[in-house]
């Protein structure tokens, strides 16, 4: 991309997480922040974490060579850029997203927006394995709490729900090692609007792994196999009381 405007729109003086769109416990939910900067963007946009995002406090867009900034309390918080993905999404059916949804154990962010079981007002994604493999998914139907006028979620808590479904998976995938998936990096498309009150299966399979890097591809399909949104993630190792354990 070169320096020039990408956009012919005006863009937002800021952007926010609100308060209760966490992940851990003390910070925003890191799929939703990189939404609200990323879908600025037209098209895939790949979004790097430089810290946890701030919950409930304004992030100062900037408009840069390459791509957006948001900034906050004097520092970079996010950085986005346009991006391309070429994944080969496993097919599931809404079934077997449902299934898998049975088997799913609990994790370190119980009050996460996206995944908490604590979190009444959240999204309630539960990903449990698929058939004892690494593959692990899903069901999601959304509430007009996360839609607009039109019925279509907003592309922010779409993100999201790409987010922690593979935070999930790595650490099932990893978990004799008890350590906790922060997102560091995060691409996402959104190629078909989610609609509020249809039924989506989520998944997540993983990517590969060097030192504390790990990596994962999360997508949404309809009932009809149709891919409407998917992501790749780099995600750091961190401590597994990091994500708000006791």
């Amino acid at each position: 991309m070169s320096g020039a405007p990408m956009s012919s729109y005006k863009l937002p003086g800021t952007i926010t997480v609100p308060i209760g769109r966490n992940g851990p416990t003390a910070s925003a939910n890191g799929g939703i922040a990189a939404g609200l900067l990323g879908s600025l963007l037209p098209g895939a946009a790949r979004v790097r974490l430089y810290r946890p995002p701030p919950l409930g406090e304004p992030m100062e867009v900037r408009e840069v060579p390459g791509g957006l900034e948001a900034w906050h309390a004097g520092a970079i918080a996010l950085a986005a850029t346009k991006a391309s993905l070429d994944l080969q999404v496993p097919p599931i059916t809404i079934e077997e997203a449902a299934a898998a949804t049975a088997a799913f154990v609990n994790h370190a962010a119980t009050t996460c927006f996206v995944c908490g079981p604590d979190n009444r007002a959240g999204l309630h994604l539960f990903p449990g394995p698929v058939g004892g493999g690494p593959l692990h998914a899903t069901i999601w139907t959304p509430q007009s709490s996360v839609g607009d006028v039109d019925g279509a979620v907003a592309p922010d808590v779409v993100w999201g729900a790409l987010d922690c479904p593979g935070a999930i998976m790595l650490l099932r995938h990893y978990s004799p090692e008890r350590l906790f998936p922060a997102l560091g990096t995060m691409t996402a498309e959104i190629l078909e609007p989610v609609q509020v009150g249809n039924t989506y299966a989520v998944t997540a399979w993983p990517r590969g792994r060097e030192g504390r890097k790990l990596f994962a591809a999360t997508a949404i399909t309809d009932g009809e196999g149709r891919v409407c949104a998917m992501s790749d993630q780099v995600c750091i190792a961190m401590p597994f009381e990091w994500g708000g354990a006791a």
